[in-house]
């Protein structure tokens, strides 16, 4: 046989192929993810899709994930709150008219949409894993909007 495929290696015996059909997926590495995984070095992808078991509910998933899960919701929560706050009160026209003022309330924007991101790739990528069945364009979201705008975030000047 030829053409494209993933070699998923579970242990040391076994050994699972899958032919990959490029009529539905026009959005994989080396592709247009490829753009967005050199950059930002190991993906939430990579660290994640080994540890998290398909077609087994989220309760029953290991410590790893569910902890990961509950870092990441609380990382989101004080990021969330840090970046109201600091909006509310960089909104005020006194604190803006020196430079510094301007770039802490641009700051607080881009925090706001960086943990939202943030937590919007983190769930993306577990509610993937745990499906087997997933349509290539909603892997190709990934690949279009949410990497790039991750990305974007975490590296402004760029």
């Amino acid at each position: 046989m030829r053409g494209s495929f993933t070699l998923l290696v579970t242990g040391p015996h076994n050994l699972t192929l899958n032919r990959i059909n490029t009529k539905h997926s026009s959005c994989i590495i080396g592709d247009q993810c490829d753009l967005f995984t050199k950059g930002i070095g190991l993906t939430i992808n990579d660290i994640l899709r080994n540890k998290i078991q398909s077609n087994i509910p989220f309760a029953k998933q290991s410590v790893l994930i569910q902890t990961a899960a509950g870092l990441t919701m609380i990382m989101f929560v004080i990021g969330f709150a840090n970046g109201i706050f600091s909006l509310i009160t960089f909104r005020n026209k006194e604190l803006r008219k020196v430079g510094c003022g301007i770039y802490l309330l641009a700051s607080s924007i881009t925090s706001l949409l960086t943990i939202t991101m943030f937590t919007l790739k983190f769930w993306f990528v577990i509610l993937i894993q745990l499906n087997s069945t997933v349509r290539a364009s909603i892997l190709r979201t990934d690949c279009v909007f949410i990497g790039p705008v991750l990305k974007l975030c975490l590296f402004p000047r760029l």
